[in-house]
């Protein structure tokens, strides 16, 4: 199973614009059509119940599901990663976040805050997956 491991803010929004940018909309439901990945929320939206069910709202009017989230640890996004994988069996990944993502570097698409998940991100996802 392949997983994109996707963050929220910066990704799927701006930092000057909170609200989700259906751009960003688009091009995450492309990568997912052609790499048939699954999605895991790793965004802090995750800890709240009211912000989830937002996410899963907005991602399935664009024909996205959500599969899952990563534990909420109180640690590193990277540690909650890492327990994700070491309880899944994973063919592939790819870290979507517009953070470093420490301990990754051959899965993380560090995505430009100030545009959200670009066509260009996209391509990189892509190779990850593949």
């Amino acid at each position: 199973m392949n997983i994109i491991f996707l963050d929220i803010n910066g990704v799927l929004n701006t930092t000057t614009d909170y609200d989700f940018n259906p751009n960003c909309l688009v091009n995450l439901k492309q990568l997912v059509k052609d790499t048939n990945a699954k999605i895991v929320i790793t965004s802090a939206w995750r800890r709240y119940e009211e912000s989830l069910n937002e996410i899963i709202k907005t991602l399935k009017t664009y024909d996205i599901e959500v599969n899952g989230t990563t534990k909420i640890l109180h640690t590193t996004r990277s540690h909650e990663i890492n327990v994700y994988l070491e309880e899944h069996e994973i063919e592939k990944f790819v870290i979507l976040d517009d953070m470093i993502i420490e301990g990754f570097p051959n899965n993380l698409v560090h995505v430009d805050k100030t545009i959200g998940l670009s066509e260009e991100d996209i391509l990189e996802a892509k190779k990850i997956l593949q």
